[in-house]
């Protein structure tokens, strides 16, 4: 029996990589350590781009969180910023500025402090987006979602390959639904509150603005919530409305995607960030807005 668990030990220490939404697990840290790269001089999950060597070449900046990082896609060529430019002319260059965690707020002075200035810009927008509006008013973090184990088994769980993996799907198992209802009821409160949604507005009005101001095309591509569609589609109506009254060009996935099975959608079971599927077909519904454009 004990050498059955140190296979399984070792078995899980040095094959299982996995990533997870909430990227805690010791399989998601491995995931990490593995593909979470290129890293380039600016921090972010793209290639290296010599911006002394841009002249006559149109840029696209693909800017948003973690959707546009690529949160649990292996190979960052897969993600649909990159499959974008693969289907473009060489005389683009497509810059993805995107950091997990980020929201409009970080977004816009991640392409404002940019050293180059696009010529084009798509703005991943995803509806926990509104985050950094509600914690600038309510002066206060998201509601925490995940309880560390008991102190009792906390430091094998931590170490242990194994049982961490079986701890935390377990875990995931038996408090998802919770999970899901106590950050679903966060979100709602938000953008039914009428300071937060309104700082959230002046957010987004920013950086149509400075697109406008600068001469920048903008298209705006609007993620539900890949896991519960139908949850999600007021949120992403709402702020479909908003981009729509400036007459911003949206790609409005809750309508792309109605009907579609969120298995299909996802990385997996436990992470719901884009697959590489919808990755590509994000691609194509973009690159057709910008033909148009």
């Amino acid at each position: 029996m004990i050498w059955a668990l140190i296979v399984l030990e070792g078995c899980f220490r040095g094959f299982v990589v996995s990533s997870d939404g909430f990227a805690h697990t010791l399989a998601s840290r491995r995931w990490f350590a593995k593909y979470w790269k290129p890293i380039n001089s600016f921090g972010y999950r793209d290639i290296e781009h010599d911006l002394n060597h841009l002249d006559g070449k149109k840029l696209l900046f693909v800017a948003g969180d973690s959707f546009v990082a690529g949160h649990g896609i292996d190979n960052h060529r897969d993600r649909f910023s990159d499959v974008l430019g693969a289907g473009l002319e060489k005389d683009w260059e497509v810059f993805n500025i995107a950091k997990n965690g980020w929201n409009t707020r970080d977004e816009f002075i991640a392409i404002h402090d940019f050293p180059v200035r696009p010529d084009f810009l798509v703005l991943s927008y995803t509806v926990n987006d509104i985050e950094g509006a509600a914690t600038s008013v309510w002066r206060q973090r998201r509601p925490t979602l995940v309880v560390q184990p008991h102190q009792l088994i906390r430091p094998i769980v931590k170490r242990s390959h194994l049982l961490n993996f079986v701890y935390w799907r377990g875990y995931r198992f038996q408090n998802s639904r919770q999970m899901a209802s106590t950050y679903h009821a966060y979100l709602a409160r938000a953008y039914d509150d009428e300071k937060v949604w309104s700082q959230h507005e002046r957010d987004l009005h920013r950086v149509v603005d400075w697109t406008e101001e600068h001469g920048v095309r903008l298209v705006t591509v609007v993620f539900p919530d890949l896991a519960n569609l139908d949850w999600s589609r007021p949120f992403t109506q709402k702020m479909v409305r908003l981009l729509r009254s400036r007459r911003v060009p949206v790609v409005d996935l809750s309508e792309k995607l109605s009907g579609r099975d969120p298995r299909e959608l996802v990385v997996n079971n436990f992470d719901a960030h884009p697959s590489v599927r919808l990755h590509a077909e994000v691609a194509s519904l973009i690159r057709a807005e910008l033909v148009e454009q």
